[in-house]
Formats: C-alpha cells, sequence, structure tokens
C-alpha cells in the first residue's frame, strides 16, 4: 500500500496538532458534613457537595445523605463559595447562568 504525500502531510499535521494541543485541566473535589452532625434542634443532618471544574464549567452537585429527614433542619438549603484569582487571592466576578437546576430523588 502506498501513501502519497498528500497523506504523509495529514499524518504530520494531526501529530503537531496532538503535540500542541492544550492540556485539559478538571478539578473534582467533596464536601461532606462531619461524623456525628446535628442541627440546631439535635437532629441528624449528613450532605455531601461534589464542586468539579471541567472545560471552563463549574458544576456544584448538592446531596442530602439522610434517608427519611423528619425536620426542616435535616433538609439541604444552601451551599456557599468565593471564587478568587489564583494569583491575587482577591474575589472576582464571573458572568454566567443557572444550566440546569433540579431535584433529584
Amino acid at each position: 500500500m502506498r501513501t502519497g504525500t498528500g497523506g504523509l502531510i495529514g499524518v504530520l499535521a494531526l501529530a503537531l496538532l496532538l503535540l500542541f494541543a492544550p492540556a485539559a485541566h478538571a478539578l473534582i473535589l467533596s464536601y461532606s458534613t462531619p461524623a456525628g452532625a446535628t442541627d440546631k434542634d439535635g437532629d441528624p443532618v449528613s450532605a455531601r457537595a461534589d464542586v468539579s471544574t471541567t472545560g471552563g464549567v463549574l458544576t456544584i452537585t448538592l446531596t442530602n445523605l439522610l434517608n427519611d429527614p423528619h425536620a426542616a433542619g435535616q433538609l439541604l438549603s444552601d451551599f456557599g463559595f468565593t471564587l478568587a484569582s489564583s494569583t491575587t487571592g482577591l474575589p472576582f466576578l464571573v458572568n454566567g447562568s443557572i444550566t440546569s437546576w433540579g431535584r433529584v430523588w
């Protein structure tokens, strides 16, 4: 099987693209309530927040790990975080929107 110069140039071009392609960076963090955590009324609470960044997209998944919450204090209500510059440590503003808002039962 013979390969013409066009095929060879195509293979070289593909090799160069793969060689100089930017690296994809991903960050995945998981935060959980400590074992034995309780709300202000002494009821047990258990939750996890998974935070990931891939391809410039920030994804936050909140999960209530209680099987049968019976009080309002056991429900997952909010999550706070601050985005900051890695060089200055100062917060910065990000333009964006919530693209998916849902409940998973």
